[in-house]
């Protein structure tokens, strides 16, 4: 049976001071699916992403979300709607001052539910992503990189997305921890069923993806299937993956006085 497209951008574009970061972005994301977004650092991946869940307003173009273009719908409707979605920052972005409850149910707790009635989903949440208790009075500085990670994650599911959007979850991680994080994700979009978007450098994630998208000079310049994309012969996407210097994508190369 064939999926429905759940998230739509068409032609969507971004102006910074005159600098075009997106240039007409066309990309279908069919829901229930895991769909990869790769492209250069400083490619504009993450304002992509914050396009989608409205974080950041397009210039111009449009963000269908179940069929509604978020970019003309009213405040109250648009939030209304960016209620089905969960947003997974690259750090985590925890709250130093909060422990691990106070994170997680922070939107609970401020929407005014009682700790007493929050305490029982969070620990659900902490369960889903494999953390015990023990962790929940811990503060972030005393949690490991992938813990904060799985914290950050148990946050974005305490309010039930339909859709959620990753900003690089594997960054900074060691490659046993990343893929720990990687099946995590992956399981908990097929028992939630959710339709998961990734902004990622990680090539080891496509064995979870169902799509990769290359973003490249502010355009989609191509959507492939994730279990056939080591085959691609795409001249772009075979570069990308696999890292090498010569292609038509131009590689930055460091001045003699830069540091590395």
């Amino acid at each position: 049976m064939s999926k429905r497209p759940i998230i739509q951008l068409k032609d969507l574009k971004k102006e910074f001071d005159g600098k075009w970061v997106t240039k007409g972005v066309n990309l279908d994301i069919d829901e229930g699916t895991v769909t990869c977004i790769i492209g250069r650092s400083g490619e504009g991946k993450s304002v992509l992403l914050k396009q989608i869940i409205g974080l950041i307003e397009p210039t111009s173009g449009h963000v269908y979300v179940n069929g509604k273009d978020t970019t003309q719908l009213s405040e109250p409707k648009r939030n209304e709607l960016f209620e089905d979605f969960g947003y997974v920052f690259q750090f985590a972005a925890l709250l130093d001052s909060l422990n691990v409850f106070e994170n997680i149910g922070i939107k609970l707790l401020e929407n005014g539910h009682s700790p007493k009635k929050v305490l029982p989903i969070v620990k659900e949440k902490l369960s889903m992503v494999r953390l015990s208790e023990d962790t929940l009075k811990k503060y972030p500085s005393e949690l490991s990189g992938g813990m904060r990670k799985r914290v950050g994650l148990a946050r974005t599911l305490i309010t039930n997305p339909k859709i959620i959007l990753y900003d690089e979850p594997t960054t900074g991680l060691d490659p046993i921890t990343a893929r720990v994080i990687q099946e995590l994700m992956f399981n908990t979009q097929q028992k939630l069923k959710l339709t998961s978007v990734i902004i990622t450098h990680d090539v080891n994630m496509f064995q979870y993806a169902d799509k990769v998208a290359l973003l490249y000079d502010g355009k989609i310049h191509c959507v492939v299937d994730a279990k056939t994309v080591w085959e691609s012969k795409d001249p772009y996407i075979y570069q990308f993956i696999r890292g090498l210097p010569d292609g038509p994508i131009q590689a930055e190369i460091p001045h003699d006085k830069d540091k590395f």
